[in-house]
């Protein structure tokens, strides 16, 4: 648990052997403790990750792609998308909960979010001795400030819902061009 969540937890005689957190690797986060440990409102939860040891291939492999990008001129592909039933989905959100602001970013997070738990081998960081599949899903947001770019971190984005993240995304972008970020959320 997090010194906030504790702190809270212990101001509300709240136990957290009972709450699960979705913080990174299930760390019990303060939103966690003022859910009361509920948990995430769609029932998904965070597991442990998962280190895949690397074998000599996957290292090699791995090095020769490094040295190819090094090496090798690069260029990018674009692609043409038909969005209209994401802009649908939008304008009937709109329409349903009108007091609700959902952009189409906080839509593109909560389908990136379930792509994540759909396909965990995304959800992974590479080092020289393993490839580590990560348990929970936490999606950094970039907010542009003055001097550069910051990415508040959406954690447990899969068990939330939209406006949820909306609503989280909103309060971090404002505490980041407010220079109010903790390091526990970028």
């Amino acid at each position: 648990a997090t010194p906030v969540a504790r702190r809270v937890a212990e101001s509300k005689g709240v136990d957290l052997s009972t709450i699960s957190g979705s913080g990174p690797s299930g760390r019990i986060l303060k939103s966690d403790v003022l859910r009361g440990g509920s948990g995430p409102s769609n029932g998904w939860r965070a597991a442990a990750d998962k280190v895949i040891p690397n074998t000599p291939m996957r290292s090699t492999i791995a090095k020769r792609l490094k040295e190819s990008w090094l090496d090798s001129p690069a260029f990018y592909l674009t692609a043409n998308f038909d969005c209209d039933q994401f802009v649908a989905t939008r304008a009937k959100l709109k329409a349903k909960f009108p007091d609700k602001r959902v952009s189409y970013n906080d839509l593109l997070l909560k389908c990136i979010a379930a792509a994540l738990v759909d396909v965990p081998q995304v959800n992974a960081s590479w080092s020289d001795e393993a490839i580590t599949q990560h348990g929970s899903v936490d999606i950094g947001v970039a907010v542009a400030l003055p001097d550069g770019l910051i990415t508040p971190v959406v954690r447990g984005a899969p068990g939330k819902s939209v406006f949820q993240i909306a609503a989280e995304v909103r309060e971090l972008a404002g505490k980041a061009k407010e220079m109010k970020l903790t390091p526990e959320q970028y």
